[in-house]
Formats: C-alpha cells, sequence, structure tokens
C-alpha cells in the first residue's frame, strides 16, 4: 500500500497545481503581449495604471506571476521519490548559493564606492529566485534521465 508520510502531507502541492500555474503563467504572457500591443492607446494605459485600493494592474500582475510560480514549484511530481527530493534540495541550495554570491558582490561594490544600480526589490528579488531554482531543478531533472 503506497502510504504517504504524514509529515509530508502539507509540504507539496498535488501534481495538478503545475498546470494551473503554467495555465496561469500563460495568460500573463499574453497579457503582457497585449499592453505592449495597445500600450499606445490612451484609453488603455488609463486602466494600466488606475490604481484600484492602491494597487496598479501592473503590480498586481507581478504577484499574479510569483503565484503561479509557486504552484509551478511546490507541486509533486508524477514520480516524487528520494531522488525528486535530493534534486529540490539541490536545487534550493543552489538558488541560494547564487544569491549569496550576489549579495557578496552588490555589498563589496557598495562599500568600494561603485555604482551598483538600483537595488532588487522583494518581488523582483522573489521571482528571481523562483526562476533560478526552477531552472536549476528542471535542467537537473532531464540530466537524470
Amino acid at each position: 500500500m503506497n502510504r504517504m508520510n504524514p509529515n509530508d502531507r502539507f509540504y507539496m502541492l498535488p501534481s495538478g497545481y503545475k498546470k494551473i500555474g503554467y495555465l496561469i503563467i500563460l495568460v500573463y504572457a499574453l497579457g503582457l503581449a497585449l499592453i505592449k500591443i495597445t500600450g499606445n492607446m490612451p484609453w488603455f494605459e488609463s486602466i494600466i495604471n488606475k490604481p484600484l485600493n492602491g494597487v496598479t494592474l501592473k503590480g498586481m500582475s507581478t504577484v499574479v506571476f510569483i503565484v503561479a510560480f509557486i504552484c509551478i514549484t511546490w507541486s509533486r511530481e508524477k514520480r516524487d521519490d528520494e531522488m525528486m527530493s535530493l534534486l529540490r534540495f539541490k536545487a534550493i541550495r543552489f538558488t541560494f548559493l547564487w544569491y549569496l554570491v550576489y549579495f557578496i558582490f552588490m555589498a563589496i561594490a557598495f562599500i568600494a564606492g561603485k555604482e551598483t544600480g538600483p537595488m532588487m526589490s522583494g518581488p523582483q528579488l522573489m521571482m528571481g529566485m523562483l526562476l533560478i531554482y526552477q531552472f536549476s531543478f528542471l535542467m537537473q531533472k532531464t540530466a537524470l534521465s
């Protein structure tokens, strides 16, 4: 009998959430294309930049993108075993080390007085970490098979 470990019950989402995440990203990409195509139309520009409870449509789209990537990242694989757990751990470790090195270089550049450009915002950091994690996990998974 294939029983789930009680400690893993709330750790991962079911594998169907991955399809939901990809669907959200597809709608997100189509929305960005629509904004790019119709961006110079004044009526559409006013809809995008009109704040609704202090949040614009552009700001809300960032949150939707993050939620979509969380659905993809935290969903189980169809064949989820110890090897997938190890690959997830390696991807998390790679992502953490990537950003650790990035922030160390940013701190050194700041101390040296070099212009490093604008600092990363919270949503940018989250999107970057999720993208690097997903890329690293998929590369390891394809190398395994």
